[in-house]
């Protein structure tokens, strides 16, 4: 329990300092875009800040989102056929530009040949995607980052292999729990809330895959191996082909149960108004008819609604010299 507490105040702290740092870079490098003193290359650099900026903050609210919907269960998966080999090939050409402004040699080695799998494509790129920027953000200059994905025994093999700053061994059984972080030391020069790994181990099960890590120490490199099963497409429950469209039913149009095929206040069309309208022609104009009793216009009982009587005000007396006075009964003139 105390480390819990523990954890929960570091990631707090930790998730308001990730949330600060690239606001700042935004809001710097709008302000000074805004006054106008850059020339086109400064100006250039301050807008690739602000999209990076934009995309990290981006991904962490990702995360949150994950994470809430794998504490609650909710966190569930769009089955499809997805080409494994040409989705990590995506994600190794995406992540090329990371890799090369961080001087990273990043090696890909894809078996595209292999037969589809079922699995969620956004949430398979968002595995792959987690591991190889996982990678690529603890490897220094110089180091080199290698993917390689293939087929055997019946499994989908994703090796994700560097040479940066390792794991230390005592961190290897607790990597994936949630909110767990590595040395304060390695983490504070690279940022992240701790998350990333469980949300792909979370995500990598829910697949009907395993993922492993290993290490050989500190300063020696990682290795992340994931086996996704290859369950044929045509042999899944969970694989629905679409359905075709039915076609448009011929028969007679549906009547209302008390008579009325449809309701006396909806518009009607004669035709003659459907003949103009579809040549072009001035449309002529809808002859009055008197609304029959149908279910919208009667009342409760089913009894058609009494019109309303308008109130006839009572003739008003003349008041003065010019009033005639009332004549007596019986009297004739």
């Amino acid at each position: 329990a105390e480390w819990l507490h523990r954890a929960k105040d570091e990631f707090l702290a930790t998730l308001a300092h990730e949330l600060r740092t690239p606001l700042n870079a935004m809001l710097g490098w709008g302000q000074l875009l805004r006054d106008g003193g850059l020339d086109a290359a400064a100006a250039s650099r301050g807008l690739d800040a602000i999209v990076r900026s934009g995309q990290a903050q981006a991904l962490i609210i990702e995360q949150l989102i994950d994470v809430t919907h794998l504490l609650d269960g909710t966190l569930a998966l769009v089955m499809r056929p997805v080409a494994l080999g040409a989705l990590v090939a995506g994600v190794c050409q995406e992540l090329r530009a990371t890799a090369d402004r961080g001087g990273v040699e990043l090696r890909c080695a894809v078996d595209t040949t292999a037969p589809p799998l079922l699995g969620d494509p956004s949430r398979l790129q968002q595995i792959v995607r987690g591991l190889v920027g996982n990678a690529l953000k603890f490897t220094p200059r110089g180091g080199f980052v290698d993917v390689a994905l293939g087929i055997q025994d019946g499994q989908a093999h994703l090796t994700v292999l560097d040479s940066g700053s390792g794991i230390a061994g005592d961190l290897l059984p607790r990597l994936f729990d949630r909110f767990r972080r590595g040395a304060p030391v390695t983490t504070r020069a690279h940022g992240g809330l701790g998350i990333g790994l469980a949300i792909v181990h979370h995500l990598v099960g829910l697949h009907g895959g395993t993922i492993t890590a290993s290490s050989d120490g500190p300063n020696k490199g990682a290795a992340f191996l994931v086996s996704l099963p290859m369950t044929p497409v045509e042999g899944n429950a969970a694989w629905r082909p679409a359905e075709p469209p039915r076609p448009a039913s011929s028969g007679p149009a549906r009547v209302h149960p008390r008579g009325a095929s449809r309701c006396p206040r909806a518009p009607r069309r004669s035709a003659a108004r459907a003949a103009a309208s579809t040549r072009g022609l001035p449309t002529p104009p809808a002859p009055r008819r008197r609304r029959a009793a149908s279910a919208c216009c009667t009342g409760s009982r089913g009894s058609p609604r009494r019109p309303r009587r308008r109130a006839v005000a009572a003739p008003r007396a003349r008041v003065g010299p010019a009033a005639a006075a009332p004549r007596p009964r019986g009297h004739r003139c």
